[in-house]
């Protein structure tokens, strides 16, 4: 069951970056009205996850209002449904585009992901790892506790 959300978990999170990469449904003659379907879909995934951020739904379903680790697992499962979801669900958008030639688009693949390597200071993945350190250490020792999923 680990492995199963592992893989499901990774899958989603890379889905965000391949969404970003490979870009979003586009066609010159779609109507406008996309645009209000697709941002209605995104208030709505949007939507779920502010709920299940709420302390009261926590409450409700969990029983307490701190985090748990079932509750992480439920909601990065949630949000990889949800996602994927709008990536089926989401409709083509009008308006002008421009085609970069092969070797622009591969220069831009790499800064890209030059980029998140550079600015991506949390780990990617589903299971956090936490780290602390003593403000009043001299030294950099660090506590880091990984949290099992």
């Amino acid at each position: 069951m680990v492995f199963a959300y592992r893989v499901v978990g990774y899958f989603g999170l890379l889905s965000v970056l391949g969404a970003l990469l490979f870009g979003f449904r586009h066609d010159p003659s779609a109507p406008l009205n996309n645009y209000l379907f697709n941002i209605a879909l995104y208030l709505a995934w949007a939507g779920v996850h502010l709920l299940m951020t709420h302390d009261a739904f926590k409450r409700s379903v969990y029983g307490v209002r701190a985090g748990t680790l079932i509750e992480r697992q439920v909601y990065i499962i949630v949000t990889v449904i949800t996602w994927l979801s709008v990536l089926w669900l989401h409709r083509a958008v009008p308006g002008p585009s421009h085609v970069f030639s092969e070797p622009v688009r591969f220069a831009a693949t790499i800064g890209f992901l030059f980029g998140r390597s550079l600015s991506s200071r949390a780990p990617a993945s589903p299971c956090w790892t936490v780290s602390s350190a003593s403000p009043a250490a001299r030294s950099p020792t660090r506590t880091t506790r990984r949290l099992r999923c």
